[in-house]
């Protein structure tokens, strides 16, 4: 059953609405229009100014389909209800995530993120304007920095768990490799990466993963543009192509074919490359699960944490073996 506040939203919508559903933080509508997807808006309106700018570049594409914004009826992206909330209305499609062992799938993905790659290119557009770039020499000192921090307070216990024990064992492993990332970055080309994308005001899409491309039966669709920002493209392929291979155990036959796949679409320069190993180089994943981990209740650690860490430090020697293989000049 409707509520009262969902009617307020859907009238104001040029939409006949026939049945609605829960999806992901949203609901999802069945409408005479097709399937749309309503959400309350969580960020300033000049970041939906600048998703809805992307969206455009994008959107008569022959390939796939786009989560666009919907108008309301005063022509406004940005709906306000009763309660001065704010939402968006968006096209939807029905489908299902990529399935991320499925290698044909994993690879449409990676063609579809490098060919909107292609065509997320601002040059002097004003919608630039208010985005700065990532330092990432930066970012990767600050983490390193904090992981520091939580093996200090971990190794100053009297007492520790498991976890703890299990933490302060693989710690020195992801401590060299952080320190390694942020040397090897020093010595790279990053800056020079970072002006030649700024020339072309190069934009991310910010969170695309297997969540956010959906199969459907006629176009796949790429979905949550949210984190969308002007920066350097490779952040996208590196994310990607991190949490897929750690689902496959650093599969090179698929890391290969990753690369080679958004490369035919979209060449990486040297640069890119060599930035790509390096983010791949830093234990992103441990920091994070340090991270989560100091800033939440450390009297009680789930077991699943603990194996989480095991995991992960056996994986990190596997996927070594990988960027030997895979990167092995830039090596």
């Amino acid at each position: 059953m409707v509520s009262d506040k969902e009617l307020g939203i859907w009238e104001k919508y040029d939409v006949n609405v026939i049945r609605t559903y829960k999806g992901r933080q949203s609901i999802i509508c069945e409408t005479d229009k097709g399937l749309k997807l309503v959400k309350e808006l969580n960020c300033h309106s000049q970041k939906i100014d600048f998703q809805n700018y992307v969206k455009s570049m994008l959107k008569n594409s022959k390939f796939y389909d786009i989560d666009c914004f919907v108008q309301n009826r005063d022509g406004e992206l940005i709906t306000k209800d009763k309660d001065e909330s704010l939402y968006v209305m968006k096209d939807w499609f029905e489908g299902r995530e990529i399935d991320v062992k499925n290698k044909n799938e994993v690879l449409l993905a990676v063609n579809l993120l490098a060919s909107i790659h292609c065509n997320m290119l601002l040059g002097q557009s004003e919608n630039t304007q208010n985005y700065r770039y990532e330092d990432l020499i930066l970012e990767f000192e600050k983490h390193n920095k904090e992981l520091k921090k939580v093996r200090n307070f971990i190794r100053d216990k009297n007492k520790k768990s498991d976890y703890e024990i299990c933490f302060i064992n693989v710690f020195n492993m992801f401590q060299k490799d952080g320190a390694a990332a942020v040397e090897r970055l020093k010595l790279s080309k990053y800056h020079e990466l970072v002006l030649e994308s700024a020339r072309q005001n190069t934009v991310c899409h910010g969170d695309y993963n297997q969540h956010n491309v959906l199969i459907t039966k006629s176009l796949p669709a790429i979905t949550n543009f949210d984190k969308c920002r002007v920066g350097i493209q490779v952040t996208d392929l590196y994310n990607f192509m991190r949490k897929i291979l750690e689902k496959n155990n650093w599969d090179i036959d698929l890391g290969k074919n990753m690369l080679n796949t958004y490369d035919e679409v979209r060449h990486l320069s040297k640069n890119e490359i060599e930035n790509l190993l390096i983010r791949f180089i830093y234990p992103e994943k441990f920091w994070k699960i340090a991270n989560h981990y100091y800033n939440s209740n450390k009297a009680w650690t789930p077991v699943k944490n603990i194996e989480k860490l095991e995991m992960l430090a056996a994986q990190n020697r596997i996927k070594w073996n990988f960027l030997k293989v895979i990167f092995g000049s830039y090596m």
